[in-house]
């Protein structure tokens, strides 16, 4: 009896799928006199930018604005689509905020070819 092999792809998203991180997208938006606060210092970039957003009361809404405005890069979409269609399961693997890389995949209408 013949074994069918598996194939799995995994990206990453920042500078992979998009065109920027999305957490430095969203910073980049916040009030740069608050931003300066938070660029210093030793801990991680992401919690960094977490906390600015926390302490400075940007809703889900502004968030998922300033996510929806970063690019995509040409042709994953039709990568995506091919892969998936050819039975390739396909998944991220990313150290960014999962809240941000599910809007964004939702955004672009990537989500689909993922499996959660």
């Amino acid at each position: 009896m013949a074994v069918r092999r598996r194939i799995l792809a995994a990206f990453d998203v920042d500078n992979t799928i998009n065109t920027k991180f999305l957490e430095s997208a969203v910073f980049e938006k916040i009030n740069p006199l608050v931003r300066s606060k938070y660029v210093e210092g030793n801990k991680p970039w992401e919690e960094r930018v977490m906390n600015a957003m926390s302490k400075h009361s940007y809703s889900l809404a502004e968030v998922t604005n300033h996510i929806k405005g970063i690019g995509i890069v040409p042709g994953m979409e039709n990568m995506f689509s091919n892969l998936h269609s050819k039975g390739v399961d396909i998944i991220i693997l990313s150290g960014g905020n999962d809240l941000m890389v599910k809007i964004y995949l939702e955004h672009w209408g990537l989500d689909k070819y993922f499996k959660q």
